[in-house]
């Protein structure tokens, strides 16, 4: 297969910003206004920083990839969904699955529900500090339909 293109649409979803109203303290500033969203968006882009202890984040996303150099593919993935939430002060608890994928290849179809993934990352440097670091490891577990799946554990 040629290399292939892809066109992505995401979606932040702001059920993390009523997560945060509802832990507001009287007199103090909203949680969303000194602690700005710091999306994932899982193998598009990653941030090196933790969500606070005890936040949510929920994100969504639709992929949608098309590929016409010697092969006629396209792919369709749905929901992208990816849950995040602090366990410390700097480290964070991911929970991910891509959802179900539509494949069409030279005609071919396949679908079913990809392997969801499990996941930590540890933010290493100061939030403040100039150059930002982070590790993050995980698991891909084999829970997806057999077509779309790995059928076996696998790490990321």
């Amino acid at each position: 297969m040629g290399p292939l293109k892809s066109t992505n649409y995401a979606l932040v979803l702001c059920l993390s910003g009523s997560i945060v109203f509802a832990q507001d303290e009287p007199n103090k500033a909203p949680a969303h206004e000194s602690h700005p969203i710091s999306t994932e968006r899982p193998s598009f882009s990653s941030s090196p920083i933790a969500l606070e202890r005890g936040k949510w984040q929920f994100e969504l996303g639709y992929q949608y990839s098309k590929d016409n150099e010697g092969v006629s593919a396209q792919d369709h993935i749905l929901p992208l969904l990816l849950i995040r939430t602090g366990i410390s002060d700097r480290l964070e608890l991911q929970i991910s699955w891509p959802g179900y994928s539509s494949t069409e290849v030279n005609g071919n179809n396949g679908h079913g529900a990809n392997d969801v993934g499990i996941g930590v990352k540890w933010q290493l440097s100061d939030p403040n500090a100039a150059t930002l670091l982070g590790l993050f490891a995980g698991l891909t577990l084999p829970v997806g339909d057999s077509d779309i799946g790995a059928g076996v554990a696998r790490r990321f």
